[in-house]
């Protein structure tokens, strides 16, 4: 990988942005055309984002049937957009509420098949899947904006600096939900961790093996291997209990040709606009859920764009007013852990569970738990704390269980073994 990475870095090539967007256009068809050779019964998970109305986009050009599915709030823009999408490419489309009531009767497989990896508000796949069952092979834009670098790639990893700062401005981007002066409070027992063992000082570590790299194709990299692979894949391990799953990103050649593609074309989806416009111009001006905007609008615009909407969250948030940023997530998960999963988050951080608590701070997470209810937004480290204490009862059972008896070889002769 090592070896892979750096010759694709260290020759790029000298090609114009448009160009660039003419000739990823043409390889992720030519992905998916391969990928759903000798298929038949097709689906896509289709959004109100960028990826997976490429993979659409693709099959649109390509002439082949296929159902889309969606599902979310009964009043998110995910669904709205994914029906313009999906009726500008002539799609079999499919539109389901979010249902809501099934993750608790669900969770604890999930969290056996993700191995307590998989932030509980990220199993969107884990409650449809009866859905996703209706067809063989499920097209998905997993990792897509991830591999062409626009939804990870900031300004600061352009500037030349040493890969100790780089590491630094990675950890402080992706380290959100707790602070590194609070990890004691959580985990007592990090305290007795040497340094070199924590997360920040690994990240730091593992960079210094990229100090022969750009800072931006450094930090790529890290972000590619880790967090993509890593964390962004276990909604597809989900999806692949009924279906088999196709990520069309993935492909081999089109990898090739993306990590080819100078780091400032790959900020801020430049590329992957210029893609829109030369490629797939009919859902080129289609709004995408991050911003509301035309998917194919300038980069600049859309900074802007992010600027406004948060400014007009704040606003939401202090007026309490049900404004359209409100409407933004697939699923509205801070206000359901206040209603519908109330009493079930509540027996999971109240009751009993086989974590010591120097590994787990249990006042810790009562009184994250407290906040949420008090009005603070804690989901994101709920969605981390649950899985941990589920999957802990997992790992209880199994120290439990007794092994079966070692049972000794048996000779046997030479005719009964031929």
């Amino acid at each position: 990988w090592r070896e892979y990475w750096h010759w694709h870095y260290r020759y790029e090539i000298d090609v114009s942005l448009p160009e660039w967007g003419m000739r990823i256009g043409q390889a992720l068809i030519e992905s998916v055309r391969r990928q759903t050779n000798r298929h038949d019964n097709l689906g896509i998970t289709l959004s109100g984002g960028l990826d997976s109305r490429a993979i659409a986009a693709c099959t649109h050009k390509l002439g082949l049937p296929v159902k889309s599915f969606t599902w979310g709030a009964n009043d998110s823009w995910d669904r709205r957009i994914a029906q313009e999408v999906a009726d500008a490419l002539c799609l079999q489309h499919e539109d389901y509420d979010y249902e809501v009531a099934k993750l608790p009767l669900l969770f604890d497989a999930a969290v056996n098949e993700t191995e307590g990896m998989c932030n509980l508000f990220d199993m969107h796949f884990l409650v449809h899947r009866h859905i996703i069952a209706q067809a063989d092979v499920v097209l998905n834009g997993y990792a897509g904006g991830g591999i062409l670098g626009g939804v990870f790639l900031r300004s600061r990893w352009f500037k030349k600096q040493s890969t100790d700062k780089l590491a630094q401005l990675v950890f402080m981007r992706f380290n959100t939900l707790l602070r590194v002066d609070q990890l004691a409070k959580a985990v007592p027992i990090s305290r007795e961790i040497s340094q070199n063992r924590l997360p920040r000082e690994m990240l730091r570590c593992r960079f210094s093996d990229f100090a022969d790299m750009r800072p931006s194709d450094a930090a790529h990299r890290y972000i590619f291997e880790n967090h993509i692979r890593r964390k962004t894949t276990m909604g597809t391990v989900l999806m692949r209990r009924v279906s088999e799953s196709q990520a069309c990103f993935f492909d081999y050649d089109f990898v090739d040709l993306v990590t080819s593609i100078p780091a400032t074309l790959r900020a801020n989806h430049a590329v992957f606009k210029s893609m829109y416009l030369h490629c797939f111009p009919e859902v080129a001006m289609i709004r995408w859920q991050a911003t509301l905007l035309p998917a194919a609008i300038s980069p600049r615009v859309d900074y802007f764009g992010k600027i406004a909407r948060r400014a007009l969250a704040q606003l939401e948030h202090t007026t309490g007013w049900e404004g359209p940023t409100k409407r933004q997530a697939v699923a509205r998960f801070s206000e359901w852990l206040r209603s519908e999963y109330r009493t079930w988050i509540d027996d999971c951080i109240n009751g009993p569970h086989p974590i010591p608590g120097e590994i787990l701070d249990h006042k810790f997470c009562q009184k994250v738990w407290k906040e949420h209810l008090s009005g603070k937004d804690h989901t994101r480290l709920l969605g981390v704390i649950v899985p941990i204490m589920a999957f802990s009862h997992t790992l209880q059972a199994a120290q439990r269980k007794q092994l079966p008896r070692q049972i000794e070889p048996t000779k046997v002769s030479q005719s009964e073994g031929l």
